[in-house]
């Protein structure tokens, strides 16, 4: 059964949570297995309900894929959390990995608050990330991975000046540190400037893997290291 069928509302149980507010749709389902919401009847969190607590959205674990192939992270900021379902699964599965997510949406947040499990051992900050990611630069705050989940749309500067924010980022990442970026695009026009500018500002080998079945795809760059994923995986870089 594919994603889509398996999250739908007719395999749902039951709706935990509806609101339509200011133009927004924001859903809670559940069944026996899993919980998942939907933004404006677009997927956006979903996850198995026992600890682990894993996603369900394959794009996740492409975003994961050094924790399988390089060093494990002691520190982590997630940009972009939604219902903070890659920080629930290291929470739980990684204790070690010291992680903070930021989150724009005080709705979401406290929607998984309120429906979501595990959340006390989560650690997530309602900010603008952009604003964020300044703040931190001035504070000389590094980690060891930088994970970035926004979807602010073209007015954003991830698209109106990539190169200069993607600068920004990589100054946040500890040396040997890995990049990582998750974008919604299809377009290769896009895909390649980001392509270029990441391979500029960071110094390391861009790895660029589509996600099966969904739009997203998910940029991974070791600052300053040419890193070699094992072949079956390098076989599928588009970078």
């Amino acid at each position: 059964m594919k994603l889509a069928q398996t999250l739908s509302p007719e395999n749902s149980k039951q709706i935990l949570y509806m609101s339509k507010h200011d133009g927004n749709n924001i859903v809670v389902y559940e069944n026996d297995e899993l919980i998942w919401l939907t933004y404006d009847n677009v997927l956006q969190s979903a996850i198995y309900k026992a600890a682990p607590y894993r996603s369900v959205l394959p794009h996740t674990y492409v975003m994961l894929l050094p924790l399988l192939h390089d060093l494990e992270p002691t520190s982590i900021l997630e940009l972009g959390a939604g219902a903070l379902s890659t920080q629930r699964y290291l929470s739980a599965a990684y204790p070690n990995i010291k992680m903070q997510s930021v989150e724009f949406n005080k709705q979401i947040i406290d929607i998984c608050r309120d429906y979501f499990p595990a959340y006390d051992q989560l650690n997530v900050i309602h900010a603008d990330a952009f604003k964020y990611v300044d703040e931190l630069l001035q504070q000389k705050q590094s980690y060891d991975w930088l994970m970035v989940d926004l979807f602010y749309g073209v007015d954003s500067p991830i698209h109106q000046n990539p190169k200069a924010f993607l600068s920004k980022l990589s100054s946040l990442v500890n040396k040997e540190g890995w990049l990582i970026v998750n974008v919604l695009t299809k377009e290769a026009e896009v895909l390649t400037e980001l392509t270029n500018s990441l391979a500029e500002v960071t110094a390391g080998k861009v790895h660029l893997f589509a996600v099966p079945e969904m739009q997203n795809h998910i940029f991974l760059v070791k600052l300053s290291q040419d890193f070699q994923f094992p072949e079956e995986i390098e076989q599928h870089n588009l970078a």
